[in-house]
């Protein structure tokens, strides 16, 4: 196989060991990373999500329904993640930003939710598509929670292209 051929190798769908999950939430609180977060977080609500709820697909550590809710009191969050190590740090940070009564979270699967249709405002997702053998039915999930009229928006990694990956 040639370096240009790379297959895609999604990481490990669930980071549920104490010590990674440690790992990456000490790093979303790096500044760079931290004010790509924000920047992330205050376009979306550029784009007119200005109350209702919000469900975080693959949640993580929670910092994005935490900055969500930080800036936006009118938004009710959720936030996903299949890691109940994730989520157990996810709602120690809301707990201790005495944001409880705005942001939930709970340990699910962004490929099939317990959601009824067309019940979120606004959908996101931040990072988790690198880690999704298949990220179709994710998607599908997301359009299916969302109702008509509201916003699915993800971001994830870019990594370098085949032809620069050598470099």
């Amino acid at each position: 196989m040639a370096w240009w051929d790379l297959p895609r190798i999604p990481e490990p769908e669930i980071m549920n060991a104490e010590g990674e999950v440690a790992a990456y939430a000490a790093a979303a609180t790096e500044p760079y990373l931290d004010a790509l977060d924000n920047a992330w977080v205050d376009k979306i609500l550029d784009w007119g999500i200005s109350a209702g709820s919000a469900l975080d697909v693959g949640t993580g550590p929670g910092s994005i329904p935490l900055k969500l809710a930080r800036r936006n009191p009118n938004l009710r969050l959720l936030g996903v993640d299949r890691s109940p190590v994730m989520i157990r740090e996810a709602r120690r940070a809301a707990a201790d930003e005495n944001l409880t009564d705005r942001v939930c979270f709970l340990v699910g699967s962004a490929h099939r939710t317990c959601f009824p249709d067309d019940c979120f405002d606004l959908v996101v997702s931040n990072s988790l598509l690198h880690h999704l053998q298949d990220s179709v039915g994710v998607f599908r999930e997301m359009e299916r929670v969302v109702r008509p009229g509201g916003l699915v928006v993800f971001r994830d990694l870019r990594r370098p292209s085949a032809f620069s990956y050598p470099w």
